[in-house]
């Protein structure tokens, strides 16, 4: 009899991608790893609730991000336009971490939406690497201004 990973397991690898299982614990959770469209994807389910699957991914940037008021509303701003996404930083603050949770019936009952809860963590993470980056180059750009003003340089 397989376990509930091992069938979403299956389920992935049907749609010809191939992946990688790690039960780090107990055995009860499972991290199952997968790429499509270029990223790296977590599907993460748990023995004792199948019912459930939490889908990650996530994108690092070459330098930590500022934790500042307006990196948090970006954040926000996706989670509260898509809805059924949530947006962290990484404890490094290198990487913004998307996630989406699964609530489910039925043993099979994440099949209809899974691929399109993938399409929305790409959405998602797209649009935070967008405009995260965009942020932090116009405060670049703001600060570099405000040094060569204060310097007394006109440009």
């Amino acid at each position: 009899m397989s376990t509930y990973a091992q069938r979403v397991s299956a389920f992935i690898e049907g749609q010809g991608h191939a992946t990688t299982l790690e039960s780090p614990d107990d055995g009860n959770v499972t991290y199952i790893r997968f790429r499509t469209r270029g990223r790296g994807f977590t599907a993460v389910t748990n023995e004792a609730d199948t019912g459930f699957i939490l889908i990650t991914t996530a994108e690092r940037f070459p330098a930590p991000l500022e934790a500042d008021a307006a990196t948090y509303a970006i954040l926000l701003a996706i989670q509260d336009r898509l809805k059924c996404v949530k947006l962290a930083f990484s404890e490094d603050r290198r990487s913004v971490i998307v996630n989406v949770e699964l609530f489910f019936d039925g043993e099979d009952g994440y099949q209809p939406t899974f691929w399109r809860s993938v399409s929305v963590l790409e959405t998602a993470v797209y649009d935070a690497a967008r405009d995260v980056q965009k942020n932090a180059e116009v405060k670049l750009a703001a600060d570099r201004f405000l040094d060569d003003v204060l310097r007394g340089n006109d440009r």
